[in-house]
């Protein structure tokens, strides 16, 4: 997706959100980078209501995979993402485009 259509799907998805936490419901993509949670929702991903937990669907498993991954070792402690390599490209295998 190019940069003009993030300007209106950016939108969308901070309603989205912002919707479901005013149902009181906390999703698991709450407290994800922008970039990651905006990479997510774009390919498809979505939050099931009932349990809170991403759903990334048959495209995202693997993404998915590496994503929890991820996430995990910077929880743990055990990796300290940094701008050449965070938990998105971590989880895309690519790497950061310089300049």
């Amino acid at each position: 997706m190019g940069s003009a259509s993030y300007r209106t799907a950016i939108p969308k998805w901070q309603k989205l959100e912002h919707e479901i936490l005013e149902r009181g419901i906390e999703p698991e993509t709450l407290h994800w980078p922008k970039c990651a949670k905006y990479w997510f929702f774009d390919h498809g991903g979505t939050v099931d209501l009932e349990t809170r937990k991403v759903v990334y669907g048959k495209k995202l498993q693997r993404v998915g995979h590496r994503k929890a991954y991820a996430q995990g070792l910077v929880e743990s402690g055990t990796w300290q993402p940094n701008r050449e390599k965070d938990e998105l490209t971590y989880t895309l295998e690519i790497a950061e485009h310089g300049g």
